[in-house]
């Protein structure tokens, strides 16, 4: 991946940052929207800004873009404070959810405007719009009206217009959520492909995790105004530092345990109502023995049956998912979920449950996903809730 550009420093060149946010953080009247927020953003990179409605992504997006002023704290592009800069005069582009389209012109002419803006000769126009066109596959549409297309195909003219100046930067707010499943799926390849293609940084804002797990180089996963943890996809899904992470990326069992013993890296825990086992450690909390804590296990990283059983349940449901059957176990009156094989007889009644080796994540103790539904309460205007919806 790209990195930045360099300074002379008494020690040599230094690296500047592509994108660089230091303390950023946004209130309107007495809410507080944005608390201070630190990121790097290299060249190049396709980023994502994850979380729940009102977790305060937009807000951030829009403060990028300039549409927005943050309270207070700097954002610095190639080394220069951009807080005085207008949105017209950054190098950066923006794609919206409601595609922003000029329902009176072509799909020429919506992809032209801004390059006619810029006082761009004919000649360079109709190449530019013919190359970004077949760029979204588009390549004879356009003469076409822009309303006569699919909801896919407006998105692709947007996107088509906010590349076509070659900004330095793409800002893209929920560009897919107005689709259907099988449409936004198709249109995630096609914007990873063009990403990859151009070498054109973007960021981009959704709530769905699924998405932000296939697009992306690197996630931000926000909740109630605060960045919780950033990282790769696998780092991400397989190294939550906390309950909230753990639960908004992909499923989890939160077991509740006690620590016996913690090290920098891992922790020996005992789980309520169950067996001991050694679980991996990431992030910087500080784990106690005999302190609650929970234990994060993902479905395909338990097993029934096995050398060391970890719990004992009873099959209450089992469903086939084609790829996988999906176990749900009672254990203690909480239902514990169970990845396992097609292969043979489905399991049924008592059982025991045992942990893959090398799996599972301990996290320090925190209320359930209430957490989750407070950020929809806490953070945002009634403009970024409306935007997250």
């Amino acid at each position: 991946m790209p990195g930045g550009i360099h300074a002379t420093t008494a020690d040599g060149p230094a690296p500047i940052p592509f994108l660089r946010l230091s303390g950023v953080t946004k209130r309107f009247d007495e809410t507080q929207v944005l608390r201070s927020t630190d990121l790097e953003i290299a060249q190049g990179e396709f980023f994502t800004l994850l979380g729940p409605s009102g977790c305060g992504k937009t807000t951030l997006l829009r403060i990028l873009s300039g549409f927005e002023s943050a309270s207070s704290g700097e954002v610095r592009f190639r080394g220069k404070d951009l807080g005085r800069t207008p949105a017209e005069r950054r190098p950066f582009n923006m794609v919206f959810q409601s595609y922003a389209l000029f329902p009176h012109m072509s799909v020429a002419g919506n992809v032209a405007y801004g390059l006619r803006t810029k006082g761009a000769g004919r000649e360079e126009i109709r190449e530019r719009v013919r190359g970004i066109l077949e760029l979204v596959h588009l390549p004879d549409a356009g003469p076409r009206p822009v309303s006569e297309l699919s909801g896919g195909q407006q998105q692709r003219v947007a996107l088509a217009r906010a590349l076509v100046n070659e900004p330095e930067m793409l800002l893209l707010d929920e560009p897919l959520g107005a689709l259907d499943l099988k449409l936004r799926k198709f249109l995630q390849d096609e914007l990873r492909s063009i990403q990859r293609r151009l070498g054109t940084t973007f960021i981009y804002v959704t709530h769905d995790q699924e998405e932000a797990l296939a697009m992306s180089h690197r996630i931000a996963l926000m909740n109630a105004g605060e960045v919780v943890q950033v990282g790769g996809p696998r780092e991400i899904y397989e190294q939550p530092q906390s309950r909230f992470v753990a639960e908004f990326i992909g499923e989890a069992n939160v077991l509740a345990c006690k620590v016996l013993a913690a090290g920098r890296n891992e922790a020996e825990v005992v789980l309520d109502g169950g067996g001991a086992c050694t679980l991996r450690k990431y992030g910087d909390a500080r784990l106690v023995p005999t302190d609650p804590a929970l234990a994060v296990v993902r479905p395909e990283h338990l097993q029934i049956g096995g050398a060391e059983p970890l719990l004992k349940g009873v099959v209450r449901q089992n469903v086939f998912l084609g790829t996988h059957c999906r176990y749900d176990v009672e254990v203690d009156g909480q239902i514990v979920r169970v990845a396992g094989s097609t292969a043979g007889a489905p399991a049924e009644g008592a059982v025991e449950i045992c942990l893959v080796p090398g799996r599972g994540v301990v996290v320090p103790d925190e209320p359930a996903s209430a957490v989750v539904q407070q950020a929809g309460r806490q953070g945002g205007s009634a403009a970024e809730d409306a935007d997250d919806a």
